[in-house]
């Protein structure tokens, strides 16, 4: 019996020193993964604050055609206020030739006049099929 009582007592040491090991493995891999989450926010902070001060317009458009993303030129420039783009179907919002920019995905800048003779330079490029999101990116700005 007690030779049975060593073994467990043996058992339960080596188990618990197992256990410790793969906690502080475990505390290793948060503490870098918390470290890798505030660098990437950081990143994102950073883009969207690059995006909204663009000297051009953007809008990212989802593979259903509705706006994910517009920054606040695109907002100035289609005439929405705060968050009006956001939400909305692209055909009901983007002017004519612009959607024809978009739907050709025109990669290269190339001019476009809109209603009342107002002219713009607009490109589209397609995000990554497969990727996060698929969709397209409208990039335009005044001539």
């Amino acid at each position: 019996q007690i030779r049975d009582g060593n073994r467990r007592t043996l058992d339960l040491q080596n188990a618990n020193t197992e256990l410790s090991r793969a906690k502080q493995v475990l505390e290793q891999d948060i503490k870098e993964k918390e470290q890798e989450a505030v660098l990437h926010r950081r990143a994102l902070r950073a883009a969207q604050t690059i995006l909204e001060h663009l000297p051009v317009a953007v809008v990212g458009v989802d593979e259903e055609g509705v706006i994910a993303c517009a920054n606040r030129m695109a907002h100035e420039q289609l005439g929405a206020g705060g968050t009006g783009l956001l939400g909305a179907d692209v055909r009901r919002v983007l002017p004519p030739p612009l959607l024809s920019v978009m739907r050709e995905g025109a990669p290269r800048m190339r001019h476009v006049e809109l209603e009342g003779g107002r002219k713009v330079l607009a490109c589209c490029s397609s995000t990554v099929p497969g990727g996060s999101i698929d969709g397209r990116i409208l990039v335009f700005t005044g001539d």
